[in-house]
């Protein structure tokens, strides 16, 4: 029986390694494409952004990086419509813009009337 273990054993370490190196070659895969994805990003925004813009942009990721990737989003999206590079004023506009664009969320808490009103204690 301790043979049959041990071949069992060995083949499942085998089969453990075998899956362990194709999910690290997916994931080596999906680290590429990501990089390729942002370099192609950099590209793009350095095309269409003066340097103090694209500096301005950087320090917006500092603080808030979900809204700056989603800002680069636009920009690279409306890219086709800029016929020069957008200055650190234009961008201040153009991000501005983008901003109010958003649907503003108002909370309203409406409270029933309750039967111990203190306008009750006037009588």
């Amino acid at each position: 029986m301790s043979n049959l273990q041990q071949v069992l054993g060995s083949a499942f370490d085998a089969s453990q390694l075998q899956n362990g190196g194709a999910g690290s070659e997916q994931k080596k895969q999906q680290e590429e494409k990501e990089k390729r994805e942002n370099e192609q990003k950099n590209v793009i925004l350095h095309k269409i952004l003066t340097p103090e813009a694209l500096e301005r942009l950087n320090r917006i990721g500092l603080v808030k990086p979900e809204q700056k990737a989603q800002y680069e989003d636009t920009l690279i999206r409306a890219a086709h419509s800029f016929g020069q590079k957008l200055d650190e004023n234009q961008l201040i506009d153009f991000l501005d813009h983008a901003s109010s664009n958003k649907a503003a969320v108002r909370v309203t808490v409406k409270r029933k009337a309750s039967s111990w009103d203190d306008d009750d204690d006037d009588i």
